[in-house]
């Protein structure tokens, strides 16, 4: 009973992101030394179809990498972080 609940919120977890993610052309993480050129490869992606993007909170300077993405092509591109670990992230992201 335990394992079929536990496979069915999975499933359903994974029809959210499908729909999250329709629509998009692909996923690219901007990681580790792409932060400081990130509006750059931004630019880029977003140029070549590639419109969801994630920068993980756990490379250099994350919040200010997600706030300039966010304010030049949030109307563009799906801009989200990765590797978020703790209630206080998910709240600052909210």
């Amino acid at each position: 009973m335990v394992v079929r609940i536990l496979v069915s919120q999975a499933l359903s977890r994974a029809a959210e992101a499908q729909t999250w993610l329709a629509g998009s052309t692909g996923l690219y993480r901007l990681r580790d030394g792409a932060q400081a050129q990130a509006e750059a490869h931004a630019a880029a992606l977003i140029a070549a179809g590639i419109t969801t993007l994630e920068i993980p909170l756990n490379s250099p300077d994350p919040w200010d990498s997600i706030a300039r993405l966010l304010a030049r092509f949030g109307a563009q591109a799906r801009i989200g972080a990765g590797t978020v670990l703790t209630p206080a992230q998910v709240e600052r992201l909210a």
